[in-house]
């Protein structure tokens, strides 16, 4: 190594075991691997602008067509839902641009700076990527997304709690933010732990409301991409050693490009249930516009 303190790019590239290019004399780490996250990115970025675009076509403020003189809801906005589904899909691309960059493409410029050894004795990072700038403004996006789209969700089936669910994401991305940056975890895995457990009480608030009301039978094709995404995820990770791949056969293709691959599909299939999406009369909690509207023309006897 031609230092002990800073190795060259490609020394950096041999020991984490992964590709490397040169573009303009800048090294760019796992290039087909930041390649596929940018098409993630853009991806999400087109489908998110596709549903604000649509939903700005029909008017966020669009008033009650029918209206529900017996509930006396009145005039009120009913296309918030699809607006918060579009504004997680922008958040979740811009974040994904982020993960790029920390995990992928810059580690060498984010890792291997200054008088910081970046390399141990045994050729492995002494830093995790989990600690620069690009990586905690990823992860931190990618709780605000989160926590974004369940708003939409209850915008759609919880009206009455909107808003404190809003809230309740705001001070969730928060903490979450405050407890990336104050205390920061040196293994990718404890990080994404993390944010597991901030946004389990919004991941089973939504699988509690596709029960419970049924407001979006689209919507579970979206969320069963995402569950499939983490199981293909999990299995190539502990099957394939993406190192000893490339070795082999000249060819890198790693876990989260096996789970990017996957969640490609995902952004299309919201875009897909956020066309049919509109907003529970005011008020209202576990029941939908379409259910709301079904009573009124149909009353009990």
């Amino acid at each position: 190594m031609s230092s002990p303190t800073q190795p060259t790019p490609q020394e950096w590239c041999d020991a984490l075991g992964y590709p490397c290019a040169f573009i303009g004399g800048t090294i760019i780490a796992q290039p087909s691997s930041t390649l596929l996250t940018l098409v993630l990115a853009l991806d999400h970025l087109l489908f998110g602008v596709l549903v604000l675009r649509e939903n700005r076509r029909r008017g966020t403020l669009w008033a009650w067509t029918k209206g529900h003189p017996e509930t006396g809801f009145g005039d009120e906005a009913r296309e918030r839902c699809r607006a918060f589904y579009g504004w997680a899909m922008v958040i979740w691309a811009i974040a994904v641009v982020f993960a790029a960059a920390a995990y992928q493409a810059f580690t060498y410029q984010l890792q291997c700076t200054g008088a910081t050894p970046c390399l141990d004795a045994d050729g492995r990072p002494t830093l995790s990527p989990d600690v620069s700038v690009a990586a905690f403004v990823y992860l931190i996006l990618q709780c605000l997304g989160q926590h974004t789209l369940i708003v939409g969700d209850a915008y759609r089936a919880l009206r009455r709690y909107a808003v404190p669910v809003a809230l309740y994401g705001l001070v969730a991305t928060g903490g979450y933010a405050a407890f990336v940056i104050l205390f920061p975890r040196h293994g990718y895995d404890e990080l994404f732990m993390i944010l597991f457990a901030f946004s389990a009480p919004i991941i089973l608030g939504q699988l509690y409301l596709q029960a419970r009301v049924r407001y979006a039978p689209r919507l579970c094709l979206a969320t069963t991409i995402l569950i499939a995404s983490l199981v293909v995820y999990l299995a190539y990770r502990y099957i394939v050693d993406p190192a000893e791949q490339l070795a082999r056969t000249g060819v890198w293709f790693s876990a989260d490009d096996a789970l990017h691959v996957v969640t490609i599909l995902y952004a299309p299939a919201l875009w897909w249930a956020a066309k049919v999406a509109e907003d529970a009369p005011p008020g209202t909690a576990l029941v939908t516009e379409t259910q709301v509207e079904r009573a009124v023309a149909q009353p009990r006897a």
